[in-house]
């Protein structure tokens, strides 16, 4: 059985024009004039260009504008792994492997192979029953001929007999215990179903968390430089007699205090590393603290618009839970049918041909053979009120199902919901912070240099510097976000969304990324800042891809 992909593209708008972020504008802050000197470092931290962002953690969500093509996942290599030894994995690779060696697709696929043994089971009382039962014995000759005045009795005596039984009528029973069977076998399919789909979500939140952390990390880092080049200068002030011990003092406390953040975003990368090793079914080497896998990826942005009434309409048809709830209500309504049989009659058809000893030792041949036919009828007319009991139990069991498949289609809904509002207020909090970075750096640039021209305190470049920190935090975050939104929206429609190589090239235009500090260089001014791009507009088209593997078959 297998289950093609749904296209997210039939509940998508139109697509929109898409538009590539460029540098922001010189900032002027306001204050006393400077001096000459001061006047030129401020002039060439406006005009110093903005990097190109380093390939800092990023899998963009790309998905294709033909309602008839696969949804798509564009994984772009960007990191170095630390161990050259050591394999790279890309979120393509990473559901490959959990989908041959994950520990719950392992157990729900031997639970299939139980429900297929189930039906065999099950459709074995539509067929004869043959048996075979024969004795051999041996008895003293003393006892064998007590109460027997004349004649001699053998030792020994034997009996075979072969016995066929087909069942006429069974009051349903058997029809509807394979009914159950089967509705069973479907169950587990869906069961299936659900749970790659449950994985392939903890695939990629536990891939995505991993990234944002070694993106938290990298940030941290740079702080940490920031800090030592501003440690330094101040010794070097204070050296010189230019500023006074307590700058120092406070440029050490305030590293100090960075320190631990990066501590605790190592720590959490590790923690990372575990949880996905144990998705991925990987074991950590006894003698190796560090992982065995490497990850490669970055946080990408691709905003969408979906329609909330499609969206739901959508789920609703396509989540296996829902229709494992339908059939648990179909089983209980099969099961009643079984458990009525219990007080109806039923109708067997036997044959049998038996071979015994006469025991008779002066009989010619030593033994009597011949066969025998006929219908058996059995009814259990008063069994103790157990089959009524047995029959409210069921009945209960089916109200029970029915009140589950309403709650589940509650939840599908909810799921939707809350996926489509994570969405939203991700989509808006990426694009509002996307050019905060940019004005938290330059803000940065400025205040060293009118640090160094002595119109703005010590304080002012720690707090800047803290802005940026955090606006770079922020971003990735909800960067995180927006991804783990879009995938708990796939989740929640149940799409086997296809994660395409990592060569192809990507099928959008390339977002801006946040850029990290560096040297000021002189060049020309930047251009002005267009208007921030429409919420969640549909990428370009591309080419749909094979689908996921199908479903085991019984």
């Amino acid at each position: 059985m297998s289950r093609a992909a749904e296209p997210l593209d039939t509940i998508a708008t139109s697509p929109a024009a898409s538009t590539t972020a460029t540098a922001a504008p010189p900032i002027v802050v306001p204050g006393p004039v400077p001096s000459a000197s001061a006047a030129t470092a401020a002039n060439a931290a406006n005009s110093a260009p903005i990097p190109e962002p380093p390939p800092v953690i990023v899998i963009p969500d790309a998905t294709t504008a033909d309602p008839g093509a696969t949804p798509k996942i564009i994984a772009a290599p960007v990191l170095t792994p630390l161990i050259s030894s050591r394999p790279t994995y890309t979120l393509k690779d990473c559901v490959d492997i959990a989908i041959r060696q994950n520990s719950t697709l392992l157990q729900a696929k031997k639970k299939i192979e139980a429900a297929v043994g189930s039906i065999i089971q099950a459709r074995a009382a539509f067929f004869p029953q043959l048996g075979y039962s024969g004795t051999y014995q041996y008895q003293e000759n003393h006892w064998a001929t007590i109460g027997i005045n004349n004649g001699s009795v053998a030792a020994t005596s034997w009996s075979n007999g072969f016995t066929i039984t087909e069942s006429l009528f069974s009051a349903g029973a058997n029809t509807n215990r394979l009914g159950i069977a089967r509705l069973s076998h479907s169950n587990q399919l869906l069961a299936y179903q659900a749970a790659i789909d449950d994985t392939l979500l903890s695939i990629r939140l536990a891939y995505y968390q991993l990234l944002l952390d070694q993106s938290s990390v990298e940030v941290h880092r740079q702080a940490i430089g920031l800090l030592d080049k501003q440690l330094k200068n101040e010794q070097n002030r204070f050296d010189a007699g230019l500023n006074s011990k307590s700058n120092v003092l406070r440029a050490q406390v305030t590293r100090a205090n960075e320190l631990p953040a990066l501590l605790n975003a190592e720590n959490a990368v590790r923690s990372d590393y575990i949880a996905l090793s144990q998705l991925l079914n990987i074991p950590f080497r006894p003698d190796v603290d560090e992982a065995p896998f490497g990850v490669t990826g970055s946080l990408g942005f691709e905003p969408r618009t979906y329609s909330l009434k499609d969206t739901v309409a959508k789920a609703l048809a396509t989540r296996p839970e829902l229709k494992a709830a339908e059939n648990e209500i179909e089983i209980s309504q099969k099961q009643l049918i079984v458990d009525r049989a219990n007080i109806l009659p039923h109708l067997n058809a036997f044959g049998q041909y038996s071979l015994a000893s006469t025991g008779d030792v002066d009989h010619p041949n030593n033994y009597h053979d011949g066969y025998t036919v006929g219908i058996a009828a059995n009814w259990n007319i008063f069994d103790g009120l157990a089959t009524f009991g047995k029959m409210k139990s069921t009945r209960a069991l089916m109200e029970a199902a029915i009140a589950s498949r309403d709650q589940t289609r509650l939840q599908i809904e909810s799921e939707v919901r809350g996926a489509l509002n994570g969405l939203e207020t991700a989509a808006n909090t990426v694009e509002s912070q996307a050019r905060n970075v940019l004005v938290a750096r330059e803000n940065y640039i400025l205040a060293n240099a009118q640090y160094d021209a002595g119109l703005s305190t010590q304080l002012d470049i720690l707090q800047a510097r803290l802005d940026l920190t955090t606006a770079q935090t922020t971003v990735f975050k909800a960067r995180y976000d927006y991804l783990a939104a879009t995938a708990k929206l796939q989740r929640s429609l149940s799409s086997q969304f296809e994660i395409v190589s990592d060569t192809l090239p990507p099928t959008a235009p390339a977002t801006q990324e946040i850029p990290t500090l560096s040297a000021p260089a002189k060049t020309a001014a930047p251009s002005p800042t267009p208007s921030p791009p429409p919420l969640r507009t549909a990428p370009p088209a591309a080419k749909p891809t094979e689908g996921q593997p199908p479903l085991p078959q019984p």
